[in-house]
């Protein structure tokens, strides 16, 4: 369980410092959560633009198993 748990941390934090660097400012305000191997990322997008590189960043993301998009289009967040 105690490697399951790391893993777990690092995929996150992987995908978490990938947003901060690549997405936009509203990035920020992305929630990421794991589950067996599937993120959802939920929050604010600014731009179709923004949606396809977090979405990107979670595909990309070694250990991603598959991403559930439940971003939404906010030109003002």
């Amino acid at each position: 369980m105690g490697v399951e748990i790391d893993g777990r941390i690092v995929i996150l934090s992987e995908i978490e410092g990938a947003l901060e660097r690549r997405a936009e400012r509203a990035a920020r305000h992305i929630a990421v959560e794991l589950e067996n191997g599937t993120v959802t990322l939920t929050g604010p997008v600014r731009s179709s633009r923004e949606r396809e590189v977090v979405l990107g960043t979670g595909r990309h993301t070694p250990g991603v198993k598959a991403v559930v998009d439940r971003l939404h289009l906010s030109p003002r967040s």
